[in-house]
């Protein structure tokens, strides 16, 4: 909030501004306070010579000016001129009669978290309208965030990056603060809004800590590597904070909030109702009083004093010159699309999902290929032609994944198996491993049983490598559910025993690297006691873990960090289905609830009325449309908006607890005793059963290729028609 005195070398007007003092200088420009003509006072940037010669960035500054002029909002400072062809070019806003968030909180200490969360929603909004403009801020901190009376207002966007711009790199300067840009700005990658989105989420943490999310020992390199691998600092951070700012810090830019979620959190009422009152603490504010007074006295340019005694002849008055048209502001558009995630029923069944194989170690015997064996027998109505149905005599089958690469692995007893798609046969086959749960990623099948992480090539059943390096700080880590795999890691989770009296245990999860075999991480900040209900991924990357306690758990896979935890409101969480932005699961014994992907949030709620109560099935979601089944012979379409009821279809016989599928235009929904029911969405009809022969502890596990559905149940898998 400081006013320094204007230099020697430093113009005496700018345009028809005349400077009064220097407000800071950066690798962009000198900012300056002027005068206008008619007395109001504005911030004039001036660009500096190096980069003024630079033809490009001239051509990129005149298409950043006229975005500027775009930008809309009451919290970014408003574009009052500009000379984009003058030697140096020169941007002038409006001035804010306030210190920089930077000063406030050096001087009067961090902010309380109303404070906070009014600047977050301000800077939120700000935010929206500078992305709607085509421009991406790519600096902000805390010296670019000022304070008033009636809200924040961001600044500086001469160093900002229209969408279609060059990169700032190519004229030689570093972009952005390390403390506070975001992991792909920090790791050399191509940012976009969501990058000024984490950005914001530093920037609370520094108001309301007074520090920023990462350590500043060893330099700008260290801190730039802290930014892109490691995880924030959040120790400090108030209650009513953590939750959305650890969102915003998450180091997936698909993962963080939008600027209108922010908006719709941090202030529901409203951020004009948000600064109504007095926003700032007393401190502060009585400090701006006192800064806006000395700025509106201030008539004579400050100046340092000259080393010739000669007293310096007063400055002819500046010649005005005329003002750019302003640019008609655009149309404003939101500032980024929401997060997207897979709109298939990701988690539970199908694709990569994980399935626990069924019994224990059992004989190793060379599992046999039957061809055109008779269907099972159905009760009543078609049924559908049986492709080709593979037969296990030696227990049960769990199928793993349904490949375009025209195979199908499954875990048969003490056995893995790669199964041809398309006539049934088996192609190679793997004895004496043992396979809890499977999982394929890139032509590898990852296989955990006993202590053992295992992969294994799909072409020809190669073992490639093994881990075992389960240890962790509180003692030897017990491998349970595997979840999942990318191009970087296999995640899984586990137990450690407990070494102190009683029962208690520490659940958590960790990742393994493909490439080196090595644990990337563990996090086990988890509750003691507690046992996995349910584990899987949405596409966006992030990892779930729901447990026997009812607590839902949504983690990052980059470092293990908890995007966000909250209790369900069930006793224990069986399922969780994800769409675009949706989480669905059970909701007592009842009903249904929709969870906001990003922060846990209840969006909705549906309860069945007492004498109809039962507990649904897990949804398969589609278009808007989730499809489930209480606990009666029935398929209900309900909005995935609000949860209200759109169709019902009855069903042969009631559904069992297994995640449907929908393939098309048909939803598969398995039923009890074997039996397996295809129902036509567009007709809201039985469009055929089917029955394999009922095995005590079977049930079916579906999955598709898109040409075929894989049904297995018990020791037999099935290729049926998808229609």
């Amino acid at each position: 909030m400081g006013l320094d005195a204007l230099r020697a070398a430093d113009p005496e007007a700018v345009g028809q501004y005349q400077l009064l003092a220097r407000l800071g200088s950066g690798g962009m420009g000198v900012v300056y306070l002027a005068r206008s003509p008619g007395g109001r006072r504005a911030a004039v940037k001036v660009v500096r010579p190096e980069h003024a010669e630079h033809p490009e960035f001239r051509s990129r500054f005149r298409r950043e000016v006229a975005a500027a002029r775009a930008v809309d909002s009451p919290y970014a400072v408003a574009v009052l001129a500009a000379d984009t062809e003058a030697d140096l070019p020169w941007l002038a806003t409006g001035y804010v009669l306030g210190p920089s968030l930077a000063e406030a909180v050096a001087e009067h200490g961090p902010l309380p978290v109303g404070s906070v969360r009014a600047l977050g929603a301000g800077l939120a909004e700000a935010l929206a309208a500078i992305h709607a403009a085509g421009l991406i801020h790519r600096d902000l901190k805390p010296s670019n965030v000022l304070l008033a009376p009636d809200g924040p207002r961001v600044i500086d966007f001469g160093i900002s990056l229209a969408v279609d711009g060059m990169a700032l790199t190519q004229v030689g300067m570093l972009v952005g603060t390390p403390g506070f840009m975001c992991p792909e700005q920090a790791a050399g990658r191509r940012t976009g809004p969501p990058g000024d989105l984490f950005s914001l989420g530093s920037v609370l943490v520094y108001a309301a800590t007074g520090a920023g999310p990462y350590s500043e020992d060893g330099g700008t390199l260290a801190m730039i590597h802290r930014v892109a691998n490691e995880r924030p600092d959040l120790g400090r951070l108030p209650e009513g904070l953590t939750t959305i700012v650890r969102a915003l810090l998450a180091k997936n830019p698909e993962l963080r909030p939008t600027t209108r979620d922010l908006v719709e959190i941090l202030a529901p009422e409203g951020t004009s109702e948000a600064f109504a009152g007095d926003w700032l603490p007393g401190r502060v504010s009585a400090a701006l009083a006192r800064h806006a007074g000395r700025v509106v006295e201030l008539e004579t340019p400050l100046r340092e004093p000259s080393p010739d005694p000669t007293p310096t002849p007063p400055a002819q008055p500046p010649v005005p010159t005329p003002v750019p048209t302003p640019v008609q502001a655009a149309e404003p558009v939101p500032g980024r699309a929401p997060v997207r995630l897979s709109r298939r029923a990701l988690f539970a069944a199908g694709g990569v999902a994980a399935l626990a194989v069924g019994g224990s170690a059992l004989a190793l015997a060379r599992p046999r290929l039957r061809r055109a064996a008779p269907p099972p027998q159905d009760f009543g109505g078609p049924t559908p032609d049986v492709l080709w149905r593979y037969h296990s005599r030696t227990g049960q089958l769990a199928v793993a994944y349904a490949a375009l690469d025209k195979l199908t692995i499954c875990a048969v007893g003490n056995a893995l198996v790669a199964v041809d798609v398309v006539g049934g046969a088996e192609l190679w086959s793997q004895y004496g491993v043992q396979a809890d749960a499977v999982v394929v990623h890139n032509r590898t099948a990852f296989v955990l049983g006993g202590s053992a992480l295992r992969a294994y090539s799909t072409g020809d059943g190669t073992p490639n490598w093994a881990f075992t390096g389960w240890d962790s700080s509180g003692g030897r880590l017990v491998p349970e559910a595997l979840l999942c795999a990318d191009d970087r890691a296999v995640y899984a989770g586990g137990r450690i025993p407990g070494t102190g009296t009683g029962t208690a245990r520490e659940y958590g999860w960790f990742a393994v690297s493909i490439a080196t075999q090595q644990q990337l991480w563990l996090d086990s900040e988890l509750r003691p006691d507690r046992a996995f209900d349910f584990v899987g991924r949405s596409q966006s990357g992030a990892l779930l873990f729901a447990d026997n306690l009812g607590y839902l758990d949504f983690v990052d896979p980059k470092d293990g960090s908890h995007l966000w935890s909250d209790y369900t409101k069930n006793d224990r969480v069986g399922w969780v289905v994800a769409d675009t932005d949706q989480l669905y699961l059970p909701l007592g014994e009842q009903g249904l609830q929709a969870l906001r992907s990003f922060d846990g949030a209840q969006q909705w709620e549906h309860r069945d009325p007492m004498d109809q109560a039962g507990p649904y099935t897990p949804v398969a979601v589609a278009a808007g449309i989730l499809y489930t089944s209480p606990s009666r012979p029935e398929v209900r379409a309900l909005s995935a908006q609000d949860g209200t009821h759109l169709w019902s279809c009855a069903l042969p016989g009631p559904p069992t607890g297994v995640t449907p599928l929908l393939v098309n235009d048909t939803l598969f929904v398995p039923g009890w005793d074997a039996h397996l029911y295809a129902v036509d969405i567009q007709q809201r009809r039985i469009r055929w059963t089917f029955r394999s022969t009922p095995l005590t502890g079977a049930d079916w596990q579906l999955s598709t290729d898109g040409e075929r559905l894989f049904a297995q149940y018990g020791t037999d898998l099935y290729a049926l028609p998808p229609e």
